[in-house]
């Protein structure tokens, strides 16, 4: 998860809910497939094209937009439409079922469904989401060891399917790869290692030249951070 700092929302958003003065009470269904299109291009581009949940690459086919409070409950009608605290993209969330290793692997908006709890969810428009997890090598997601934030990401990881089988093994080959290509961090002295670590950490933090994120960049880093030596 990677904290998403929220754009303007986009004007033909805008302008729509000026135009239907109750929009509130409309059903999302119903929002026009330009606006909705419009919006999704938004989230994709302040998000740099990665999912608000786990981080993976996605792009206007593999996407949804996603409520981080549930649009099909009536509890949060006000937010339905709320761009700047509510609406993200997330990633299509994989497939329900996985026969060849017998789990469910559906993971992010698809797992989440219509679930939200203020006090348990991590979201990702918290300015300081990445401390609350931690991540190995083999793409394992862990909780925080610090007490307060260890019960949030441990129900976060488990509501939203963050260890999903298909997710770790995403997650794996993506250090794998990053660390093939940069393999001259593991042969330099432990101060020359530091500040290599720390320069590939502060190009992950950035958008690339196409205004994309690294995929899963914040999973890269912790385990980047795991090379660092006081």
């Amino acid at each position: 998860m990677k904290f998403i700092d929220k754009n303007r929302e986009p004007a033909s958003l805008l302008r729509w809910k000026r135009q239907n003065r109750e929009y509130k009470n409309i059903l999302w269904k119903y929002l026009r497939s330009d606006v909705r299109s419009e919006i999704k291009k938004s989230l994709l581009d302040e998000q740099g094209h990665i999912c608000c949940y786990c981080c993976m690459r996605i792009n206007s086919s593999n996407s949804q937009i996603e409520h981080l409070k549930p649009k099909a409950s009536n509890k949060f009608p006000q937010n339905k439409f709320d761009y700047k605290d509510n609406l993200l993209a997330s990633c299509d969330g994989g497939s329900e079922y996985n026969k060849a290793n017998n789990t469910n692997v559906s993971h992010c908006g698809k797992k989440k469904k219509d679930w939200y709890n203020q006090d348990l969810l991590v979201s990702p428009l918290c300015q300081f989401c990445e401390e609350y997890f931690i991540f190995t090598s083999r793409g394992e997601i862990l909780p925080s060891t610090e007490e307060s934030k260890k019960t949030k990401a441990v129900t976060t990881i488990r509501k939203l399917g963050l260890n999903a089988y298909d997710l770790r093994d995403y997650r794996k080959r993506a250090i794998t790869s990053f660390i093939m290509n940069h393999p001259e961090f593991t042969t330099k002295t432990s101060s020359e290692r530091n500040e290599a670590v720390q320069t590939l950490i502060r190009r992950l933090r950035e958008k690339d030249n196409k205004h994309m994120f690294d995929e899963f960049c914040t999973t890269i880093i912790s385990v980047l951070k795991q090379y660092i030596e006081e």
